[in-house]
């Protein structure tokens, strides 16, 4: 029936794909060779998040920003947000944050590459920190920035508007 139904129709379709014997990922490689050039549009989700609140569900690539130093301690940065110019600059200080962020330029770029070889159309990277307020906001941010040039990038921070509320009270 279904056979019979397609051939009537196929005449109509400006794109036709037989999936008999492919692969989910024969598919996708097949299906991005048609629609053309699709290296350049992986989306990659950056998103921030504390621990203390728990892993996100969907979490595919979790890095763990705890190992920075943590603004909270800082009394005049501890309601600010890793979207904050002095939180930024204080985690910048860190001797620890450039060698952490060129490690994780050298651990997504050929994991991205690699998505990208097998026609997958998203990835997810998740930073957390203790709150979810300082560290990873600042990482999840630093890696926008980084590759919003190369792929299809979004951010999202979790827990922000927990913070962002608390100072309105």
């Amino acid at each position: 029936m279904d056979e019979k139904a397609m051939k009537e129709v196929q005449p109509l379709l400006d794109v036709y794909i037989d999936t008999t014997g492919l692969t989910e990922k024969d598919l996708r490689k097949k299906a991005s060779a048609i629609l053309g050039d699709q290296k350049s549009r992986l989306n990659v989700i950056f998103s921030s998040f504390g621990y203390k609140y728990g892993l996100p569900r969907d979490a595919e690539i979790v890095i763990d920003a705890r190992v920075l130093a943590n603004p909270y301690w800082v009394k005049e940065l501890s309601r600010m947000t890793g979207l904050d110019k002095p939180v930024i600059d204080y985690i910048e200080k860190d001797p620890k944050t450039p060698l952490m962020m060129e490690k994780l330029y050298g651990i997504l770029d050929p994991y991205f590459q690699s998505a990208i070889e097998e026609g997958r159309p998203y990835c997810t990277v998740d930073v957390g920190c203790s709150g979810g307020q300082h560290r990873s906001v600042f990482v999840a941010e630093q890696l926008y920035a980084h590759y919003q040039n190369q792929y299809a990038c979004t951010v999202y921070h979790r827990e922000i508007n927990r913070y962002v509320e608390d100072e309105k009270d």
